[in-house]
């Protein structure tokens, strides 16, 4: 929904127990709500990015997350394995730990969401494992992450603009002009 005209766009955030009504009252208003892969499940089974909503903003980690490096290295096998169902998924290696391969199809199946925002928190679109905040916390850790580069470091590391910007134009997020 285009509330503020062409200067932003309302999005919920529906994060943790929410009340059954709250994503189809949502629905109805297009008002866009979160889904963050490592929670949208059926039972034990995470459900299909590419069947989420296209008035939804999809996501593998929030600022309230670990990162999805620290969250994929901690779930046991038979969860990886349960991921792995996952269409686009197949190629996880369960017995392994976070890596390259790993980092970019997790990516991957977010990207290729119909939602009609992709976001990726810094960490993960680098595989990195810091967090940034620990809800119900306020520690000296909370809020003190920092990018271990500057911008003008992130411009010229050629490697990562360019796996990030072909996952980006494998899945139809961005275009050429």
């Amino acid at each position: 929904m285009r509330l503020l005209g062409r200067f932003g766009e309302v999005i919920a955030e529906d994060l943790g127990p929410v009340p059954q009504f709250l994503r189809p009252s949502l629905d109805r208003l297009g008002v866009p709500g979160y889904r963050v892969l490592r929670w949208e499940k059926d039972g034990d089974d995470y459900r299909d990015p590419a069947q989420w909503p296209e008035c939804s903003v999809a996501t593998n980690a929030t600022h309230d997350t670990e990162p999805t490096a620290v969250w994929y290295e901690g779930q046991a096998r038979e969860d990886r394995e349960r991921l792995r169902k996952v269409p686009g998924l197949g190629g996880l290696d369960v017995d392994k730990p976070f890596e390259e391969g790993a980092r970019d199809l997790l990516l991957r199946v977010v990207y290729a969401s119909p939602s009609r925002l992709a976001l990726v928190t810094f960490q993960d679109a680098l595989g990195a494992r810091e967090r940034i905040n620990t809800p119900g916390t306020s520690d000296a850790g909370d809020w003190t992450f920092r990018m271990p580069m500057t911008v003008d470091e992130l411009l010229a590391d050629e490697g990562t603009i360019e796996r990030l910007a072909n996952l980006a134009l494998d899945t139809d997020r961005a275009k050429l002009k």
